[in-house]
């Protein structure tokens, strides 16, 4: 396993309270992050459900003994932020641990026959912040869920397993550096801070006044925190089953911003037919082909090449709408059960392109494993954390929490 980790832990505490009068101080919050007396990010705390749940995170040196520190006082010291302890009445303390801001993707997604494969948190973890983790651990599941089906019945072959490491190894790794990204905008406090004193930030003068709009500022150049829809949802698949368009040249990717495209290895653009009718509802089961062309552009090859490969595909003709097909971009584009697009073209002038386009999409045709640019990736260095190193037999990291093994 690749890892990065942070030179500090946190200390957890899931708790109830009522106390909303002290709690709501500042008024609702969903989150609330707090400097601490060294004059940097130390906390946080997370209203869960707006009624009487919260969840409190404070930042310690590694070398700090958690045990010694009761529930209730990480709570308080927390919350009092660059002053004294916060004190609240405490209904009750859900669950407490310790966990280490860390970033980690495995070396390999599979067995070597491809019998068991990882997702979720055991191919990869990131901090917290961008709340990438389960919708990355959702989007293994759904990805490899139906390659798996579909190989089992005998409607895609094994080059879609082979795919499973391509396509979503490039993601983690992305998506947790992003979270090291977003941390080290909350790291970077201490910087501006620049050694003085603190509290100063809440000093009724001009300088108090400056301080705040710079830390103001700063938030508001780095937002992508709760923004980056390109992270989220703007990214392609690029691997054997996805066939790229040599003749073009692909979109830039933005972080920042999602921006619809077919180009393959995308996710389909959601929209709305001309009959009010969502295009996500007119797809298969299975596979989609949509088609915008009012011409014969060999539509019907692609059918009966899937039919020869008991591979199911829905043919849909939104050929009459001219909204949709501008956003598509072509006149036939082929959508996997993921809706993510395997492939896209102007036309297919015989039933032999066409079965070599489906079995291509499918993992029938004879390919061999791709790249996993594990070389490469040696001297990659991950944002806002403290060391890289490489885990070969385990994953262990000082003040680790449980459910981070």
């Amino acid at each position: 396993m690749l890892t990065d980790y942070s030179p500090s832990c946190a200390l957890l505490v899931h708790f109830k309270s009522r106390d909303l009068t002290r709690l709501r101080k500042q008024g609702r919050f969903w989150h609330i992050f707090f400097l601490q007396p060294h004059g940097g990010f130390g906390a946080a705390i997370i209203s869960q459900d707006e009624i009487d749940t919260f969840t409190v995170h404070l930042f310690l040196p590694l070398d700090v003994n958690t045990d010694k520190i009761d529930s209730r006082d990480a709570i308080y010291r927390a919350l009092g932020g660059l002053y004294d302890d916060f004190i609240i009445d405490i209904d009750e303390i859900l669950v407490r641990s310790v966990w280490r801001p860390n970033i980690a993707v495995t070396r390999e997604w599979h067995s070597p026959n491809y019998r068991v494969f990882l997702a979720g948190d055991s191919a990869h973890q990131n901090i917290p912040t961008g709340g990438y983790g389960m919708n990355m651990g959702i989007g293994d599941a759904f990805d490899l869920g139906w390659k798996l089906a579909a190989v089992i019945n005998c409607q895609g072959g094994n080059g879609l397993l082979v795919a499973y490491e391509a396509e979503r190894r490039p993601v983690a790794l992305r998506n947790v550096e992003h979270s090291g990204v977003h941390f080290k905008v909350h790291q970077d406090l201490e910087s501006i801070i620049a050694g003085q004193d603190p509290k100063r930030v809440d000093a009724a003068s001009d300088e108090g006044a400056a301080l705040r709009e710079k830390i103001h500022l700063h938030y508001q150049r780095h937002d992508g925190e709760n923004k980056d829809l390109g992270i989220e949802m703007g990214y392609r698949y690029k691997s054997p089953v996805i066939i790229q368009e040599a003749d073009e040249m692909e979109p830039l990717f933005d972080p920042h911003q999602f921006v619809p495209t077919t180009w393959p290895g995308g996710r389909a653009p959601s929209l709305f037919l001309s009959n009010g009718t969502a295009i996500y509802d007119t797809f298969g089961k299975h596979w989609t082909l949509l088609s915008f062309s009012a011409e014969d552009s060999g539509a019907n090859h692609l059918v009966n090449a899937a039919k020869q490969l008991n591979t199911p595909l829905t043919l849909v003709d939104v050929s009459k709408d001219g909204h949709a097909k501008a956003i598509y971009e072509k006149p036939l584009v082929l959508i996997r059960p993921d809706h993510h697009i395997a492939w896209r073209g102007l036309t297919v002038h015989s039933l032999e392109t066409a079965q070599k386009i489906m079995e291509t999409i499918t993992g029938k045709a004879a390919t061999s494993a791709p790249s996993s640019g594990h070389e490469a990736q040696q001297g990659l260095a991950f944002t806002s954390t403290g060391g890289m190193s490489t885990q070969v037999n385990g994953f262990v990291l000082e003040q680790m929490g449980e459910f981070q093994r």
